[in-house]
C-alpha cells in the first residue's frame, strides 16, 4: 500500500504505525520495569506512595531515557487499574509479545514470499494445541532466539529510515 501513496500519505501512515509500535513496545516496557521492581521491593516490606512514584520514575527513565523530554508521569501507577486487579500481573506483556510476534511473522513472509502462506495456515491450525515455542519450531523457526524478535524490530527501524528519507 505504501508504495502507491504520495509522500504526504506515506508520512501519515508511517507516523501512525511508529506511534502505535512505540506505545506498545516502549511504554509497555516501562510498565514491565515498574511492576518487576515493585514486586521485588515488596518482598522486603510494605511500600507507600513515594515508593511507587520512585519506581515509576525509574522505570520511565530506563524506558524513555532522553528519547522524550524530561517530564515524567510518576503517578502513572495510580491511574492504571490493572495494577490493582488480582490476576493481572504483567497484564501488558501479551501486547508487546503480539506486536513483535506479528512483525516477526511478517518478516518471514517478506523473506519467503507466497510460500509463507502454508506455514501461516499451519500456525493458525495448530494454535492452542501446543506451546508457542513448539508451535513455531514445528513451523520452522525458533522464537527462543533473539534473531526472530530482531527481525520484527528491523521492520520498524526501516520505517524510521523511510520516514527520515521522506
Amino acid at each position: 500500500m505504501i508504495s502507491k501513496c504520495s509522500d504526504a500519505e506515506k508520512i501519515q501512515i508511517l507516523d501512525l504505525d511508529l506511534q502505535d509500535v512505540s506505545q506498545v513496545l516502549v511504554d509497555i516496557l516501562c510498565r514491565f520495569y515498574f511492576e518487576k521492581s515493585v514486586f521485588e521491593e515488596r518482598e522486603k516490606g510494605e511500600l507507600n506512595a513515594d515508593d511507587f512514584c520512585r519506581h515509576m520514575r525509574e522505570a520511565q527513565e530506563k524506558s524513555y531515557g532522553n528519547g522524550l523530554n524530561s517530564e515524567r508521569h510518576e503517578y502513572m501507577w495510580a491511574v492504571k487499574s490493572h495494577y490493582y486487579s488480582t490476576g493481572l500481573d504483567f497484564y501488558n506483556f501479551p501486547y508487546a509479545f503480539g506486536q513483535l510476534f506479528a512483525a516477526g511473522l511478517y518478516a518471514r513472509y517478506k523473506k519467503e514470499g507466497p510460500d509463507f502462506a502454508k506455514t501461516y495456515a499451519e500456525l493458525l491450525s495448530n494454535t492452542g494445541n501446543m506451546s508457542c515455542e513448539d508451535l513455531c519450531k514445528k513451523a520452522g523457526f525458533d522464537i527462543t532466539t533473539k534473531d526472530f524478535w530482531k527481525s520484527g524490530i528491523e521492520m520498524y527501524a526501516k520505517e524510521v529510515e523511510m520516514l527520515k528519507e521522506i
